[in-house]
């Protein structure tokens, strides 16, 4: 990543932003729908039905964990990139809403509201710090076109989402073990069978078929 950047190619770059936020997006999208389908039925299995999560719980956990992942490339550039100093005082930014955030939240939502504050301090780098940091000077891009990039993502992870835990609710049986296998099953269904009708013709999904692809010739050799 440092090598591509001193050529400083502004395309280039965004190009390899693109395939690597695409890849980051399958993984944690996929990832964050199992989390919050999955694990219930895992829980209920292990130490039984009174420790369940509430939904709610769940719903921000998974949440979390994509919003995490999602900062993933962004946060590559950016360090491979140097850019510290101008970035010094977002950390602290950061720290402190997510303490405020937390502490007035956790009143009203307990452990939820915990996650939830982290959802929130988490903006501040999409919001602020990424596209004026990171994204316009490396990509030579206007802050338009990486807002349009996160909604779109993000639109599509709702799409994805809501599709799963529809087919999950209607797919229930009251057997503990055959539920979570069962639940196990649909998340590697749906959510992949969906990504791959809706970016099957992209550029980055060819891609991430010929990564996946060159993996498994490396391990067939």
């Amino acid at each position: 990543m440092g090598d591509l950047l001193t050529e400083k190619n502004g395309k280039e770059n965004f190009k390899v932003h693109q395939h690597l936020t695409f890849i980051c997006f399958w993984l944690y999208s996929f990832s964050a729908i199992g989390i919050y389908i999955v694990t219930q039925p895992f829980i209920e299995l292990w130490l039984g039905k009174n420790y369940l999560l509430s939904g709610g719980v769940l719903l921000v956990v998974a949440l979390n964990f994509y919003v995490q992942g999602m900062r993933s490339p962004m946060t590559v550039f950016q360090q491979a990139a140097g850019i510290f100093y101008e970035n010094r005082f977002v950390p602290v930014a950061e720290a402190i809403t997510n303490l405020i955030a937390s502490i007035v939240l956790i009143k009203y939502l307990g452990l939820a509201g915990v996650l939830l504050g982290t959802i929130i301090c988490t903006m501040i780098l999409y919001g602020y710090s990424f596209p004026k940091y990171t994204f316009v000077p490396i990509f030579k891009k206007k802050v338009s076109v990486y807002v349009i990039e996160q909604l779109s993502y993000l639109f599509i992870f709702v799409l994805l989402f809501i599709s799963t835990v529809v087919v999950s609710h209607f797919l229930d049986v009251s057997n503990v073990w055959g539920n979570f296998i069962l639940k196990i099953v649909i998340c590697l269904i749906i959510p992949n069978a969906l990504l791959i009708l809706l970016f099957r013709k992209s550029r980055e999904f060819r891609y991430f078929r010929s990564l996946v692809n060159g993996l498994f010739s490396k391990n067939n050799s």
